[in-house]
């Protein structure tokens, strides 16, 4: 098997995540490592035998070709270094949204395209080994046609580094582009194309100048409906995935991560326990067999691109 080599760009929260999805890949090395606090990249280069450290992202890009670029800062920095890491010959996986704008989150998709580097959006719940029996599920007709979708994603993280009022501009996109996105993309992988979107939002928070909370409504061109639901402020709250189809319906609780599901041939519920890998493990192997060419990529910049567009319409 072919080693890639990976560059890590931002090593605190979803950094974190990504560096702990990466140490168990076969063939695969971490070689580089950039944050802006020197003493936090010291600290996890230390930790991973063989990687070096760096404060500037030109520095790590400059010191290694690497095969993989990582890109897990907040979403003010993350279009520069995307760009900068395709410009180096990278291929790119990256948090989503990929930049403020959908319009210049398509630029870098087409900055991809034109240098024939993958450029891939961590919308990790794809690779969550319930939603994908979910998948299967739908796909095989089990439960039948798709008449409702509800989605919610909420609890009491901070997704801002710090305390929320106080954080940069760049950092307070919203808890529609940092939660909700991946409910409405969810929708669209496993639905179909949406139609008609619309929400509302609120801010629960005294003192913010984002919402976090959110109520979206989505319609699919084949007529199913769904609601997304998305918070950052609410303590106690549920995080769930559920399906209603004409002869069935699956019922995903993110909290347990078991899924419970009946068919027109079963009609007494199921309780399956997927296992497997989680997400983000799923997710970096999957880009990993990619660009060996051992896989055809399943989740592209332009799935990131259309569920921020439909985020921007909700939003207004």
């Amino acid at each position: 098997m072919t080693e890639l080599t990976v560059a890590v760009i931002g090593c605190e929260g979803l950094g974190r995540l990504h560096l702990n999805g990466w140490k168990p890949q076969s063939g695969v090395r971490v070689a580089g490592l950039y944050d802006a606090d020197g003493v936090r990249v010291s600290e996890v280069a230390k930790s991973i035998p063989g990687s070096a450290g760096f404060t500037e992202i030109k520095d790590l890009l400059s010191a290694e070709s690497y095969d993989i670029v990582d890109v897990c800062l907040p979403l003010g920095d993350r279009a520069l270094a995307i760009e900068a890491a395709l410009k180096s010959g990278a291929n790119v996986l990256a948090e989503a949204p990929f930049a403020i704008s959908s319009k210049e989150s398509n630029r870098l998709v087409e900055m991809a395209r034109d240098r024939e580097r993958l450029l891939m959006p961590a919308l990790v719940h794809r690779f969550h080994p319930p939603v994908l029996f979910l998948k299967e599920l739908l796909e095989n007709d089990d439960i039948g046609t798709p008449v409702s979708f509800r989605c919610r994603f909420s609890d009491t993280r901070n997704f801002f580094g710090g305390g929320a009022a106080e954080s940069p501009v760049s950092e307070q996109i919203g808890v529609v582009l940092s939660t909700a996105l991946h409910g409405i993309d969810l929708f669209q992988w496993l639905i179909g194309e949406t139609g008609d979107i619309s929400g509302m939002t609120h801010t629960i928070t005294p003192g913010l100048a984002f919402e976090d909370n959110a109520v979206i409504l989505l319609k699919a061109k084949r007529g199913t409906l769904g609601v997304v639901e998305a918070s950052q402020r609410l303590p106690g709250s549920r995080n769930l995935l559920e399906i209603y189809g004409t002869v069935g319906a699956a019922l995903l609780d993110y909290d347990t991560n078991l899924l419970r599901y009946r068919t027109m041939d079963d009609p007494f519920w199921v309780t399956h326990d997927a296992g497997g890998v989680n997400s983000f493990e799923g997710a970096l192997a999957h880009f990993a067999d990619s660009i060996r060419g051992l896989q055809i990529l399943s989740v592209s910049g332009e799935d990131a691109v259309r569920a921020q567009a439909l985020c921007e319409r909700v939003r207004g």
